[in-house]
């Protein structure tokens, strides 16, 4: 139990520091209340390290070419954009929970984007290509669920 506790420190301090090089926290929001365009019924707040953990496995799979053979063409075809451009994102965190499982909701807009409330409002759009995508996090599992990657008009 001693050596899984150790385990676990470790490896949220190794997802806080890499989370803060991925997005800067300037670009980072956790959203804590309902709006009508959050797309679940029942929202939690996850913590700061939460939503780190949740940056760190969502690398993880832009990074891995071998998890993304079952992928639609369109997001095998994006994700190579949004990966290389990711620090150049802005990202919203919703805790939800989606078939009884606790997720966080993570929403990415590209920055050069006018979207003055993305703070304190879930920004939903219609296509926008790879500039807009959202990808769920179990917060159990830190499996990457459901990456949406938004059409091209």
């Amino acid at each position: 139990m001693k050596t899984f506790s150790i385990f676990l420190l470790c490896f949220i301090f190794v997802s806080v520091c890499f989370a803060e090089n991925i997005i800067p926290k300037q670009n980072r929001v956790i959203l804590k209340e309902k709006t009508e365009f959050i797309p679940y019924e029942e929202i939690w707040i996850p913590t700061e390290e939460e939503t780190n953990i949740a940056l760190t496995s969502i690398v993880a799979l832009l990074k891995d070419k071998e998890s993304h053979k079952d992928m639609p063409d369109y997001n095998k075809r994006n994700i190579e954009n949004i990966y290389n451009n990711l620090s150049s994102f802005r990202v919203q965190f919703v805790g939800i929970i989606n078939k009884g499982n606790k997720r966080i909701l993570c929403n990415f807009m590209h920055n050069h984007l006018d979207h003055p409330d993305w703070k304190k409002d879930y920004i939903t759009v219609f296509n926008g290509g790879w500039s807009y995508w959202s990808v769920e996090v179990d917060i159990i599992t830190g499996k990457c669920i459901n990456l949406y990657i938004h059409g091209e008009a």
